[in-house]
């Protein structure tokens, strides 16, 4: 009955109205876009979200460590595109803490969560097969330097299959910085 008593008293998850929402880069449309669409979503049930733009792996870290802490009910994440491990572990600390979360964009390689991205394959088909209805006979395939991203592969993928359907001569890629 004397002393000091400090007892653990993990956070109520099922209470919490608070998602997370974590992207890198955010220069583009396509993440305002994204992120107006689920804030507005989200609100609309009751939700409050939390957007925090991570720079680098780094920042992604310090990211989902923080919304652990804050007890986030779930997690929208647009991943960096290469991974650390220590990235890696946080989230599989996501899925035994049952933290649902959703990749947007791309998939870390290991981790088994749902995936909400663009159909990249019909997108570039349709593209692809524009181009040659216009009469194009050479039409080479530019991406960025990151081949084995799953949307890239699925791009190129799209662009390899169109042309040989159409006996249209391919390019390798090119590459961009």
């Amino acid at each position: 009955g004397r002393g000091t008593f400090i007892t653990y008293s993990p956070h109520d998850r099922s209470s919490s109205r608070l998602v997370g929402y974590s992207t890198h880069s955010f220069h583009s449309e396509i993440h305002n876009t994204l992120l107006s669409s689920v804030e507005t979503v989200l609100r609309s049930a009751g939700y409050h979200v939390v957007f925090i733009n991570a720079d680098n792996n780094e920042d992604e870290i310090t990211i989902l460590e923080q919304l652990i802490e804050d007890n986030v009910c779930g997690l929208l994440l647009w991943p960096n595109a290469k991974p650390t491990q220590a990235q890696k572990d946080l989230l599989q600390q996501y899925q035994n803490l049952n933290i649902p979360f959703v990749f947007i964009d791309r998939m870390i390689e290991g981790i088994v969560a749902d995936y909400v991205a663009s159909d990249n394959y019909a997108g570039t088909y349709a593209m692809t097969n524009h181009l040659i209805e216009l009469g194009h006979r050479h039409i080479v395939h530019l991406m960025p330097n990151m081949p084995s991203l799953l949307p890239i592969t699925q791009r190129h993928a799209s662009y390899v299959d169109e042309l040989a359907q159409h006996n249209v001569p391919t390019y390798d890629a090119w590459m961009m910085n």
